[in-house]
């Protein structure tokens, strides 16, 4: 399934593979929890020093990964880390998409 996978991916047809689809990816979901409990726990742990941990979510975006059929040029994609570089105000241990803040 890996090889099958790979040979998709290569060919630029990935997008035809999903988590939900096989086996392979049934770790995607509780990867993502893992990630924004360890996102939220640095933040916590450095904002003493001035640094904000934050993640964001850029959408489905047209690259190697995404593949051609995604929503999203890289310049739309990265809006959200531009908006994030752009912060006055010290916020941390917090999801973006959209600019917004989200719940997770």
């Amino acid at each position: 399934m890996y090889e099958e996978y790979l040979s998709d991916f290569r060919a630029g047809n990935s997008h035809k593979w999903n988590y939900e689809s096989t086996l392979v990816f049934n770790a995607y979901g509780p990867s993502k929890s893992f990630l924004n409990s360890y996102m939220v726990d640095l933040a916590e742990k450095v904002k003493s020093k001035g640094v904000m941990v934050n993640a964001f979510n850029p959408g489905w975006v047209k690259t190697e990964m995404g593949g051609e059929g995604a929503l999203l040029t890289v310049e739309e994609g990265v809006k959200t880390a531009e908006f994030l570089d752009g912060f006055k105000e010290f916020n941390t241990g917090k999801w973006y998409e959209d600019n917004k803040i989200i719940d997770f």
